[in-house]
Parts: C-alpha cells; sequence; structure tokens
C-alpha cells in the first residue's frame, strides 16, 4: 500500500525503453557483528517462500577458542530456568535453547558434558557431538544402562536423573541436585568405585561428586533388597553409539535435518511428535560446514514478522548456509538466542520460556 518506506530496485529496459521499478514486499535486511576471535553473529530479516523470516545466526570458525558446551539453565543441577541469566553469569558470548524437556525439567534427550552423563533417554534421536578435537551429527544416539548384582542377575536401567515413577530403576549423579528428591516408598543405594557405601528405604539419599545412588521402587526395590555394604556392583551405560560413548560433549534433540549436504528430516524415524514435526514455528538448531564452522541458528516464528520455518523450510535452509550436517533442538516458545547475556531474538511466548538445557560458547 506504499504507506511506509520500502526497499525497491530501478532499472532500465530496451525495446522499447522502459523505467522498471521493483518494490520489495517484504524488506530484506541482513547485518554482521563480530562477537569475538573467529565468531560472527548474523540478524537476518528476509523472504521464504513468499513468507517474513528473521533469523539470527551464530558463526564459530574452527579456530575459534571457543567450544560448544551444554549447561543447565537451572543453575547447576536438573530443573527448569532462565537461559538469559544463566549465559550470563557465566560470562557465555552465545548460548541458545537444547534439548526438549518435561514441565518439571525432566530432559527429554541425552546430554554429557566433559564425559560426564547429566541425562539419558531412550529414544533414538540426533544429537551434536564432541569426539576429541572433532565436531560431528550423530545419528540414533539412545541411552541403554544395566547394572549387574553380585549373584549375576542384571537389573536394566530405566533413566537417569529424572522423577523416578511406578516400578522405575533410577540412576542419580550428582549432576541432578544435591539429592534424589525420592519419596520413602523405594531402597536406594549409593554407589562408589563400584562398591556400595549407602542402603536406604528413606528416601532422598544424597549425591555427591564421584557417588551415584541406584533408586528402585516396586519390583526394581525389591530387586535391590540383598545388597548389603561392601558389595561389588557393575555399572554398564552406552548411548548406542561408538561416537557417543567416547565423546565428551553429547546434546541430542532431533530429528536430523541435513545429512552429507543434503536435505535428510528423519521425523519419522526419530518419533517426533506431530507438534514438532508439521507446520510452521520458531526453530533452533545446530549445523556444521564441511571446514569444521559451527553454525547455531534461531529463527522466529509465529508473527507478522516472521512466520517461523517448516523442518523441511529449516533443513534446506542450512543448505544454503553451507551445511554437510545439521541437527533440529526444542523450537516454538522455547526457541531463544542470547548474545552477550541479553536475549536478542523474540520468543514466541512473548517473553523468556524457562528451559531446561541450554548450548553455550565457553572459552577452551
Amino acid at each position: 500500500d506504499l504507506t511506509k518506506d520500502c526497499q525497491y530496485k530501478l532499472y532500465p529496459l530496451k525495446n522499447p525503453d522502459r523505467l522498471v521499478l521493483d518494490i520489495y514486499r517484504i524488506p530484506i535486511s541482513k547485518t554482521t557483528t563480530q562477537l569475538a576471535g573467529g565468531v560472527t553473529y548474523t540478524y537476518a530479516q528476509e523472504e521464504l517462500n513468499g513468507r517474513p523470516i528473521v533469523s539470527y545466526l551464530v558463526s564459530v570458525a574452527p579456530a575459534a577458542r571457543l567450544e560448544l558446551r551444554p549447561f543447565s539453565a537451572a543453575g547447576m543441577y536438573n530443573g527448569r530456568g532462565s537461559l538469559a541469566k544463566q549465559a550470563a553469569e557465566r560470562g557465555l558470548v552465545a548460548a541458545i535453547n537444547a534439548s526438549y524437556f518435561d514441565t518439571d525439567g525432566w530432559v527429554i534427550g541425552n546430554v554429557k558434558d566433559k564425559g560426564n552423563f547429566v541425562a539419558m533417554d531412550a529414544t533414538p534421536r540426533s544429537g551434536y557431538v564432541v569426539q576429541g578435537n572433532e565436531q560431528k551429527i550423530v545419528r540414533d544416539i539412545a541411552y541403554t544402562g544395566s547394572v549387574t548384582l553380585p549373584d549375576g542377575r542384571a537389573l536394566q536401567l530405566k533413566g537417569m536423573n529424572r522423577a523416578r515413577i511406578a516400578n522405575d530403576l533410577v540412576l542419580f549423579n550428582s549432576y541432578y541436585a544435591t539429592s534424589t528428591k525420592t519419596n520413602q516408598y523405594g531402597r536406594e543405594v549409593k554407589i562408589k568405585n563400584g562398591r556400595v557405601v549407602a542402603v536406604s528405604t528413606a528416601g532422598n539419599m544424597s549425591l555427591e561428586p564421584g557417588c551415584v545412588v541406584l533408586s528402585g521402587h516396586g519390583t526394581n526395590a525389591a530387586a535391590l533388597a540383598g545388597l548389603r555394604l561392601g558389595d561389588h556392583v557393575i555399572l554398564t551405560q552406552s548411548l548406542g553409539s561408538s561416537i557417543a560413548d567416547a565423546a565428551t560433549t553429547v546434546v541430542s534433540g532431533g530429528p536430523l535435518l541435513v545429512e552429507n549436504g543434503r536435505v535428510n528430516v528423519r521425523t519419522a524415524e526419530e518419533q517426533m511428535a506431530p507438534d514438532i514435526a508439521r507446520g510452521r514455528a520458531p526453530r533452533t538448531a545446530v549445523g556444521l560446514k564441511p571446514d569444521g564452522t559451527l553454525l547455531m541458528l534461531v529463527v522466529d516464528g509465529r508473527s507478522s514478522a516472521s512466520a517461523g520455518m517448516t523442518l523441511a523450510e529449516l533443513a534446506q535452509y542450512f543448505v544454503k548456509l553451507g551445511a554437510v550436517s545439521a541437527v533440529n533442538y526444542d523450537g516454538g516458545g522455547s526457541s531463544e538466542m542470547v548474545i552477550n547475556g541479553k536475549i536478542v531474538n523474540k520468543p514466541s511466548d512473548g517473553r523468556e520460556r524457562l528451559v531446561s538445557i541450554g548450548l553455550g560458547l565457553f572459552i577452551k
């Protein structure tokens, strides 16, 4: 309607001679700033399939003295909290939200930090992995765990660092909290260096670095009843991938978006819920370029300024950026990018949503 300033292009054509004025319906702009050595931030307004899109991209060159690592948005422990607050307190150059979560902060995904298990899930999902000095996007990361008792019986772990439910056997470590936060209707066994150091039916057993606690309910509480102080037990854990098992950093989300430089959106294979798999929404994702450049991307959505993206559009966008691999993370109202302690995108809830796990750039 030409009631405000518009971007345009003016050019001549021949046969017949005429002057052409092209007016852009959707504003197109891009601003790039340097955040640190080898790290740039790009704000972009553009058009995608006839719709306006606003995106926020952090690019990290391989030579940058920063590494992408997970952190708890709740602070030191499990739960939900402000990504912006934690990023500011940790002095992170940039941070984005990452894994899916339940309302109480129960992480729906697999997370390792500095080689330590933080949260685990049995559903095979793709994720960002660091093994040695190499970054990768890895398919089908899925947790399995068991504990072998002195009599040879092997009990299957059903979860880690999450609430214990009926007939559960959950493993807790000090990344969860200062205690297991369980009730008295179960049995808990503390293990250090493969030996039982405490047994309790009182619940809420304390958690310290270097120790883990097996917490059983119902049939699994009964299965732990024979353990005594000093007993030797064997704890076995795997992420179903030799790369992920050997990695120092693992943060799964899903689905996979790009593989070997081509769009490969694996929503069915990774059992993604319909609200994630379908439609346009705000999105958060991570990609890698052939030279090892890391791409951290957030796209606004659900507004007149930015329509959001489908997963297929998100994958195509990463290919356009030059990514050879990419993985999706929690989106919708959770999508958030923080630069130097400040939220730069516009969360679709109208305010910051409390999330569980973030991915941030830490000094190496």
